[in-house]
C-alpha cells in the first residue's frame, strides 16, 4: 500500500493535485467509464463517444467482470436497507443539498452506510 500511496503522491504532484483531488479525479473516470459500458451493454449498437474511453479501456475487462458479480452480490434486504438510507441521507446524493458539498458529512454518511453493509466495498455500494 505504501507504494500506491507513493506513486498517488508522485502523480498528484506532477499533475497539480492534491491527493485527494487527484482521487477524486480517477474516481470520476472510472465511474464514467462505468457508466459508458452499462450503456454499451444495455443498449444494443450503442457507441461509446466518450472522448476518455480509449485512454481508459484497459479497465474495461475489470469493469464488465465486476458488473458482471454486481448482479448477483445484492440480496432484497441490503438493497431496501440502501434505499432507506439514501432516503434519509441526502448528503450523499442531493447536489442542491447544502450538506452534499459538506465532505465530513458525507464521508461520515458513507462511512455509517458502509458500517451497515459490511461486505460490501465503497465501490460496489455506490455503483449499486
Amino acid at each position: 500500500m505504501a507504494e500506491k500511496t507513493q506513486a498517488a503522491k508522485v502523480l498528484a504532484e506532477k499533475h497539480g493535485f492534491s491527493c485527494e483531488g487527484l482521487k477524486r479525479v480517477l474516481h470520476s473516470l472510472r465511474t464514467s467509464m462505468t457508466r459508458e459500458i452499462k450503456k454499451k451493454q444495455e443498449q444494443e449498437g450503442f457507441v461509446i463517444n466518450w472522448k476518455f474511453y480509449g485512454h481508459m479501456q484497459f479497465l474495461e475487462e475489470e469493469i464488465i467482470k465486476s458488473l458482471l458479480s454486481e448482479k448477483t452480490l445484492w440480496n432484497e434486504e441490503e438493497t431496501i436497507t440502501l434505499i432507506y438510507f439514501y432516503r434519509e441521507n441526502p448528503c450523499i446524493w442531493n447536489h442542491c443539498s447544502v450538506e452534499y458539498r459538506d465532505r465530513n458529512a458525507n464521508n461520515l454518511a458513507m462511512e455509517k452506510l458502509k458500517d451497515m453493509l459490511k461486505r460490501f466495498t465503497e465501490d460496489e455500494i455506490k455503483n449499486h
